[in-house]
């Protein structure tokens, strides 16, 4: 599972001002950049960590600017569950450095476009009207759901219920730009909406999360696949 940590999105400059100093950081920050360590595992679970010590590490996405990225120390766990037709993902995230971060949060799961394409809608808890994926493919790529926690995928064949603790806001997502072609998406919980306009993370005015020196934060995601009959 791809985490966007520190950030969501890109910032102005790739950089961010964090206790008086600048950080380098790529689209969606370097948790993506970092391995995952298998701390634990059983016949339904998997337990992994990422671990991360504050050095500079070279972007692996070649082309792509910065050339290189850095942050605070932090550790991210993440518990994943698989049981007949659900996936639960637990996540703690512990400041494993010696001053307070700020950062926003997010998780990055991608689905499958399945059966008819003028068929596929979206439906939040926040939302009295469906998302249309043709409406997401014209959406300029991403479509924002404030104070959402629960997101459904309704396809002709079934639905997928996702549901979320700790993020509070939920982002869809998809690379196509074209309905015929689409054959992807994302349903990402996040804890805030990026600033897509100004891209200045943590100024005045911006949302973010704080957490203080060896303090943990957690989150969870839930999935439900459900089949309609004869399909």
């Amino acid at each position: 599972m791809m985490f966007m940590f520190p950030i969501i999105s890109t910032a102005k400059n790739d950089a961010v001002i964090l206790n008086d100093r600048k950080y380098l950081l790529g689209s969606h920050g370097l948790s993506r950049a970092l391995p995952w360590i298998i701390k634990e595992s059983g016949n339904d679970y998997i337990i992994l960590v990422q671990e991360y010590g504050g050095s500079v590490i070279e972007n692996p996405r070649q082309g792509k600017l910065p050339g290189v990225m850095s942050f605070l120390p932090y550790t991210l766990e993440q518990t994943i569950i698989v049981r007949p037709n659900e996936l639960l993902t637990d996540v703690v995230l512990k400041n494993t450095s010696e001053r307070v971060i700020k950062y926003n949060l997010g998780m990055h799961p991608a689905f499958k476009v399945i059966g008819a394409r003028d068929k596929i809608d979206f439906e939040s808890d926040t939302r009295q009207e469906r998302t249309s994926l043709k409406e997401l493919v014209d959406s300029e790529r991403a479509i924002f759901y404030h104070g959402a926690t629960e997101m459904t995928y309704h396809h002709e064949k079934g639905l997928l219920i996702m549901g979320t603790k700790g993020f509070g806001e939920m982002m869809l997502w998809t690379s196509h730009d074209d309905l015929e072609n689409a054959t992807m998406f994302c349903i990402e919980p996040v804890t805030n909406i990026p600033d897509q306009k100004n891209k200045k993370y943590w100024s005045p005015g911006q949302r973010c999360e704080i957490i203080k020196q060896n303090q943990n934060r957690n989150y969870s995601m839930n999935i439900k696949i459900a089949q309609f009959r004869g399909t």
